[in-house]
């Protein structure tokens, strides 16, 4: 129980530098949809928590490789005689590290949403 309370932490800090915060108008919204994931029983709740870990899963694949090919961009602009040059390594290795992060975030969000389809084929056997 433990490990998947640490992995919701890491997705859910990962989610808000990726994105920013939620909005106060879809505060509301993002909250019931978190209550929803959290007291999940239904067949229809998982599948609903299944399809928001898929999407979140595809968002944060889709940032990770754009810090990727930042890191890239700027490691090939590194080593150069301007001044500015020289810093290209270090926010390249950041992108890196993030790029690795989101990438993380991203597999962990699929393994939930894998979690939730199971859940709700248990579930809909159970209600036949």
């Amino acid at each position: 129980m433990e490990m998947w309370k640490s992995r919701g932490i890491v997705i859910g800090m990962l989610v808000v530098l990726a994105y920013g915060a939620p909005t106060p108008g879809g505060a509301e919204d993002r909250k019931n949809l978190q209550r929803l994931i959290a007291e999940a029983k239904t067949s229809a709740d998982h599948t609903v928590a299944a399809a928001f870990y898929r999407e979140e899963s595809v968002e944060l694949q889709k940032e990770a490789d754009q810090h990727a090919e930042l890191a890239k961009k700027l490691a090939s602009e590194a080593g150069g005689q301007a001044p500015w040059a020289s810093h290209h390594y270090e926010r390249a290795e950041h992108c890196r590290k993030f790029a690795d992060l989101l990438s993380s975030a991203a597999q962990e969000a699929q393994s939930l949403a894998k979690i939730h389809e199971s859940l709700a084929q248990s579930s809909a056997g159970e209600q036949q």
